[in-house]
């Protein structure tokens, strides 16, 4: 064997060494996208939440919907599904704070799924992830004043269907 041809036959060796670079990152992709795909979720309870509170807050304002009927879901566009199964909504008459909406009885319509409110005025509700998302929000209408506190329960991410 020559000279010239050791020189090149170093040419395919390299050629080697980018295949397994581009084999590599290759596989990279695919489990990452495997891993984004299946893996732990997204909690977006805490903006579930707050979207819910800032829409009901403009509902209110816009359009001062009944809320004993059913129709206060059309006329402030919400999905009734979706609320009675993921999200639970407590107006108070009055310009409450969060603990005394949370504990009021009188003046209160809850929407949604039944639930327990107390778990938004616990102090760690924010770091837990066991407890909902929770958003506290105040409305005026007219000479009526509103407090508005949402709770989100729905996790993203895949169910696992019975």
């Amino acid at each position: 064997m020559s000279y010239m041809n050791r020189r090149g036959a170093l040419g395919e060796q390299m050629m080697v060494v980018v295949f397994v670079f581009e084999l590599l990152m290759m596989l990279l992709a695919i489990a990452g996208g495997i891993y984004l795909f299946f893996g732990k979720g997204y909690d977006f309870r805490q903006n579930d939440a707050q979207m819910l509170n800032s829409q009901v807050r403009e509902c209110i304002s816009n359009y001062n919907p009944d809320f004993t009927k059913d129709t206060w879901y059309q006329t402030c566009r919400l999905n009734k599904d979706v609320i009675s199964k993921y999200d639970r909504i407590k107006i108070c008459k009055g310009d409450l704070g969060l603990g005394d909406c949370i504990n009021a009885d009188s003046s209160v319509y809850i929407l949604g799924g039944s639930g327990d409110f107390v778990a938004c005025g616990l102090a760690g509700v924010g770091k837990n992830s066991n407890y909902p998302g929770c958003a506290f929000g105040t409305v005026s209408r007219g000479n009526n004043d509103y407090s508005i506190i949402t709770i989100s329960t729905q996790n993203a991410g895949s169910e696992a269907k019975a």
